[in-house]
């Protein structure tokens, strides 16, 4: 998969701008951590200059895809894409990879009514995701859709089974909190995210400091909750993009750095005398671990009328 970016990867020059706001690189300043490096591994690979063994497998699956270096390269080179694909062509897994999709493998939640919110498996102990849901007249649905098994490049075999099953079920229209999953559904369903829903409601201000931390699928598809939060209580920003390293198969392969990650953006929040919010539950059930946080839908179910 490789040579389908070959242009992409000659295109880099190397200037390592990339590694300007790279939260990982930031923290441990390890040339092999950043974006660059991982790019020049893709070279390398795509030439046959370099051999997989088990430092490569590890070097190019050791990033959350943040796609925050995307923001900064000259070039608009499409790392994610790159280091995605590189990963696609490893013929071997990191263990804890190998565990992790047999664990998604074995997930089978089936949904229930035509309207439903696909919450995600990580989103069970937020509890505001029920309320919602009655108040919108869908039911949550907690189930997965393979996006961590395509994210460490291998391709998504459970997806066909989730789809069918929501067939089965009669769904009709899909609205995501878990928006990764989305780009699986919108061939066969009516889809929306989550934030569609939160803006209609009537929302008192109840104050407070709020940080946002916003999930790179979120940046990426332009949908943004700051106007939620404003509508709550003060809004401030962190002095850089961040990433909290709550990606399932990062945190689960990673989990030193995952919690440096999380712990980095904890300390500026703290700094800030701001609670964080995000809007991902793996965000959310990582970060909850090291600091003060808030899901954005606990926030919404305080301020609602």
């Amino acid at each position: 998969m490789l040579e389908k970016y070959r242009d992409e990867i000659l295109s880099c020059t190397g200037c390592g701008f990339c590694k300007k706001l790279c939260p990982l690189y930031h923290l441990t300043k390890k040339e092999v951590d950043g974006p660059k490096g991982k790019i020049m591994i893709a070279y390398g690979l795509l030439t046959g200059e370099i051999k997989e063994d088990n430092s490569i497998i590890e070097a190019l699956q050791k990033t959350p895809l943040c796609r925050i270096c995307e923001t900064t390269c000259p070039s608009l080179i499409k790392i994610t894409d790159i280091i995605k694909a590189a990963r696609h062509d490893l013929k071997k897994l990191l263990p804890a990879h190998e565990k992790l999709i047999e664990e998604l493998q074995s997930i089978n939640e089936k949904p229930e009514g035509e309207k439903v919110i696909f919450a995600g498996m990580q989103a069970k102990e937020i509890g505001a995701i029920k309320k919602i849901s009655s108040l919108i007249d869908a039911s949550p649905y907690y189930g997965g859709c393979g996006a961590a098994i395509e994210r460490v490049g291998r391709k998504n075999n459970i997806i066909e089974k989730i789809l069918q099953n929501f067939r089965e079920a009669g769904v009709k229209e899909i609205i995501f909190y878990e928006c990764d999953c989305m780009k699986f559904f919108s061939h066969d369903f009516k889809v929306s995210h989550i934030f569609d829903e939160l803006k209609k409601f009537n929302l008192n201000y109840i104050g407070g400091r709020y940080i946002y931390h916003e999930p790179p699928e979120l940046s990426y598809l332009g949908i943004d909750g700051r106007s939620i939060i404003k509508k709550i209580g003060e809004i401030v920003e962190f002095d850089s993009p961040k990433c909290c390293g709550g990606r399932i198969e990062f945190e689960r392969a990673f989990p030193d750095e995952a919690k440096m990650l999380a712990k980095d953006l904890i300390k500026e929040a703290k700094n800030k005398n701001a609670t964080i919010v995000t809007a991902s539950p793996e965000c959310y059930a990582h970060l909850k671990k090291y600091g003060n946080i808030i899901d954005m839908l606990e926030l919404v179910e305080r301020a609602m009328d």
